[in-house]
């Protein structure tokens, strides 16, 4: 199970590097490409709470966030220390989770 967790979390923080859209020819960044953090936190129904489960955090040193914490308070914490949600997205699986992508910045 835990191998399966961190190969979803590697292959959602190459994803959401992809989709900054820095290697697309189409929408090619003049300059450079604004630095950006992304912080992944996938939560998980747990009887009646709704904690964290796997979370990708390269600001683990400013804003802690761990596995089995709850959820909206560690969602909260990141938006409190300036992070905007740059996606949500459903996991099909049981229990259910979702997917939180958080990056630093203005709304996009």
């Amino acid at each position: 199970m835990k191998r399966a967790v961190m190969f979803l979390l590697s292959f959602l923080l190459l994803g959401a590097v992809a989709i900054s859209g820095t290697y697309n020819n189409a929408f090619a960044w003049h300059g450079s490409p604004p630095s950006e953090e992304v912080v992944i936190v996938i939560c998980s129904v747990s009887g009646s709470a709704f904690n964290v489960t796997a979370v990708s955090n390269p600001l683990s040193s400013t804003v802690p966030i761990s596995p089995g914490n709850d959820c909206a308070t560690d969602l909260t914490a990141l938006k409190n220390a300036g992070l905007v949600i740059r996606n949500v997205q459903p996991l099909n699986t049981s229990p259910p989770s979702v997917v939180y992508t958080f990056v630093n910045g203005s709304e996009k």
